[in-house]
């Protein structure tokens, strides 16, 4: 599941995206690690 939500982080037209909309990727980066910490 990890690598699911991971994968598109790496995406260089996503990032893009969060660049152009102000979105942070780090935030966003720190959020998916919070949600597979919490499956285990």
């Amino acid at each position: 599941m990890s690598e699911l939500l991971f994968c598109p982080l790496r995406n260089e037209a996503l990032e893009e995206y969060f660049d152009e909309h102000g979105i942070d990727r780090e935030i966003v980066r720190e959020c998916f690690e919070r949600i597979t910490n919490e499956e285990r």
